[in-house]
């Protein structure tokens, strides 16, 4: 579900109109994008007026490494949380 609707939405440049890519999208986040529980997430309006937010899950990972098989991956998962997933959808789309 979340593949159609992210295909719908314009900001994946490599997907054609509504079509799911053939492998997952796969991003990640700066450490220092990261702001403590009950903290202002700063908008600066002059950078961007298409700020989006979202509940997604986050997986932690705790062990580093290669080649890992399916059976060994929740090995070098450390835990989960969920995070407050903040976007400027227009940079978003300009740099995809």
């Amino acid at each position: 579900e979340h593949a159609h609707e992210f295909a719908r939405s314009g900001f994946d440049s490599s997907a054609g109109a509504g079509a799911i890519p053939k492998h997952p999208i796969i991003f990640s986040k700066v450490p220092e994008s990261v702001v403590a529980n009950h903290a202002s997430v700063l908008i600066d309006p002059s950078v961007s007026t298409a700020i989006d937010y979202e509940a997604e899950l986050a997986v932690i990972i705790g062990k580093g490494g290669r080649g890992i098989s399916r059976e060994n991956a929740l090995d070098h998962v450390w835990g989960y949380t969920i995070v407050n997933d903040v976007t400027a959808r227009d940079l978003q789309g300009k740099y995809s």
